[in-house]
């Protein structure tokens, strides 16, 4: 079947370093997979793992800082034909609650 790899699964590790910090590890794997399009049939997709790591560090009661990094091997293999994977990225926001 199309884009259903026989093995796939994920590990995700959450680590309370201190009260007001915390670290989140996530760790994806996916298996060779067949897909298909109209120009070049079917073909055999490249399985990968993607490593995910982020952390909140809670400032105060109502504001928040977290920072992400999705994607650490940078890999990028194709989801699907023809739609490539970003690569790494990195993410950085302060939120507050009202």
């Amino acid at each position: 079947m199309r884009r259903r790899p026989k093995w796939k699964g994920n590990l995700k590790l959450n680590y309370q370093i201190l009260d007001t910090l915390s670290l989140l590890t996530h760790l994806t794997y996916n298996d060779n997979y067949y897909d298909s399009s109209i120009p070049t049939g079917m073909v055999k997709m490249k399985g990968d793992v993607q490593i995910y790591i982020s952390s909140l560090w809670q400032l105060s009661s109502k504001v928040a800082f977290r920072f992400a990094i999705k994607n650490i091997c940078n890999s990028k293999t194709e989801k699907a034909i023809g739609f490539n994977n970003k690569g790494r990225s990195l993410s950085a926001n302060i939120s507050e609650n009202f």
